[in-house]
C-alpha cells in the first residue's frame, strides 16, 4: 500500500511542478492587469505585487502541509495556500473579462481600484458559500415504470480530512440525513482526504447514518489515492454495503430495488489489476422493478455496453465547484450538474456534499440531495 502512495505521490509532484509553472503565468497576468497596465500609485503596485507573490509560494507550502501526516500545527498554511488559490481563479477570470472591456471601450468607467474591489466581494461571497454546511435539496423524478415512493438520501464527495471536514462537521451531516427518513442512503465516492489513520476517527458517525433498506458506497478516486481497498473494508465493516462491480437486490413495497456499483473509472491507474465494468456489475437473471447504477463519475454511463440501468447516481464533479471551472468540467464529463438523459440512461451528476481544494462554490452550493422516485402503483 506504501509503494502505491508512494509512486501516486511521485505523479502528484510531476503534475503539481507543471501547474507551479502555469500558476506563475496565471499570477503575473492578473497583477500585470491590475498594476503595470494602468498608471496607479506606488505602494498599491507595490503592496498588490508583494500579496501575489505571497501568494504564489501559499499555494505549494499549503498543499504539502496538507498532505503530512500526522497533521502538524502549520496546518493553517493550507487554509491559506488553497483560499489564495480560489482567489487567484476568480481574479483570473474578473481581471481578464476587465481587460477585455478596456480593449472594447475606451472610455468606459472602470480601474483596477473597481476590479480589485469586485474581486475581492466575489472572493468573500464564495468562501461564505462554501463554508456552509450543506443545505437539503429535494429531487421529485417520476418513473416510467410501477415503483411506490422510494426515498433515497444520495451524499458524495464528502472529502474528510480536509480544512473544516472534520469529524464535528461530518456529525452535523450525518444529522441532516437522518432526519429525512431515507429507505436507502448512498454514498458515491470520494469519501476521504488523508491517511487512513488520521481520517478513520474523524468517520466514526457514519456508523449512526440510518436508512431503513440500506446503506451502499462505491469508492471514488480520492480513496485510491489514500489507501485503496482499505476504505471499501472499512465501510463494509462500519455498517455499509460496498459495492464493487456488483449489485445487491432489496425488496420494497413487494417491488425489487437494484443497487449496483463500481469503483471510479481512474482506479485502473492506481490499482493496475482493478477494473471498473459497470456492465458487470448491473448483470443479473432475477426480474427487477428497478435498476440503479452507484459510480463516482459521470462519465461511467460511456462505459456501458450491454446493460441498462433506470438511473446513474453520480457524484466527482462537484458541480464545477467555482465558476467558471464548468466549462472545464464539461470537456471531460458528459454531465457537470443535475439531470440528463445519456444513451437512454438518466444521470444525475451531484454537486458535492463537501468540496475540494479551495473552501469557496461560486454557482453553486453544497448539497445533501433526497431523491424521492414515484411511478404507477400497482
Amino acid at each position: 500500500m506504501d509503494q502505491i502512495e508512494a509512486s501516486m505521490n511521485a505523479k502528484i509532484r510531476l503534475f503539481f511542478t507543471v501547474f507551479t509553472i502555469l500558476f506563475a503565468g496565471f499570477h503575473f497576468w492578473v497583477l500585470f492587469v491590475l498594476t503595470e497596465n494602468f498608471s496607479l500609485h506606488f505602494i498599491y503596485n507595490f503592496t498588490l505585487a508583494a500579496f501575489f507573490i505571497f501568494g504564489f509560494i501559499a499555494i505549494p507550502i499549503g498543499y504539502r502541509v496538507s498532505q503530512k501526516e500526522p497533521r502538524s500545527k502549520f496546518y493553517f498554511l493550507s487554509w491559506i495556500g488553497y483560499i489564495w488559490l480560489g482567489f487567484l481563479f476568480t481574479s483570473l477570470w474578473i481581471s481578464t473579462l476587465f481587460y477585455i472591456l478596456k480593449l472594447l471601450i475606451n472610455d468606459i468607467y472602470l480601474n483596477s481600484y473597481h476590479v480589485l474591489g469586485l474581486i475581492c466581494v466575489v472572493c468573500l461571497y464564495a468562501l461564505f458559500k462554501g463554508l456552509n454546511d450543506p443545505v437539503v435539496r429535494i429531487h421529485k423524478i417520476k418513473f416510467d415504470k410501477k415503483l411506490d415512493l422510494l426515498k433515497i438520501v444520495h451524499i458524495t464527495d464528502l472529502h474528510v480530512g480536509l480544512l473544516r471536514h472534520n469529524k464535528a462537521w461530518l456529525e452535523r451531516v450525518v444529522k441532516k440525513i437522518n432526519a429525512l427518513d431515507a429507505d436507502f442512503v448512498v454514498l458515491t465516492g470520494d469519501l476521504v482526504e488523508g491517511k487512513w489513520s488520521t481520517v478513520f476517527p474523524m468517520i466514526q458517525s457514519l456508523k449512526s447514518v440510518q436508512a431503513r433498506k440500506g446503506k451502499l458506497y462505491v469508492s471514488g478516486n480520492h480513496e485510491f489515492i489514500h489507501g485503496g481497498l482499505l476504505w471499501e473494508k472499512t465501510m463494509t465493516e462500519m455498517g455499509w454495503t460496498s459495492l464493487h462491480n456488483e449489485h445487491k437486490i432489496f425488496e420494497h413495497q413487494g417491488q425489487k430495488i437494484m443497487f449496483a456499483g463500481v469503483p471510479d473509472r481512474m482506479v485502473r491507474r492506481f490499482e493496475s489489476h482493478l477494473r471498473s465494468i459497470p456492465d458487470e456489475a448491473l448483470k443479473t437473471d432475477e426480474k427487477v422493478d428497478c435498476k440503479i447504477l452507484l459510480a463516482h463519475e459521470p462519465a461511467s454511463v460511456l462505459d456501458l455496453k450491454s446493460e441498462k440501468p433506470d438511473f446513474l447516481l453520480s457524484g466527482h464533479t462537484h458541480g464545477g465547484q467555482i465558476f467558471p471551472f464548468q466549462m472545464m468540467v464539461r470537456m471531460v464529463q458528459p454531465l457537470v450538474l443535475g439531470w440528463k438523459t445519456i444513451k437512454g440512461i438518466k444521470v444525475f451528476a451531484h454537486p458535492g456534499t463537501g468540496l475540494w481544494g479551495p473552501p469557496m462554490r461560486l454557482g453553486t452550493e453544497n448539497q445533501i440531495v433526497l431523491l424521492e422516485l414515484s411511478g404507477s402503483t400497482r
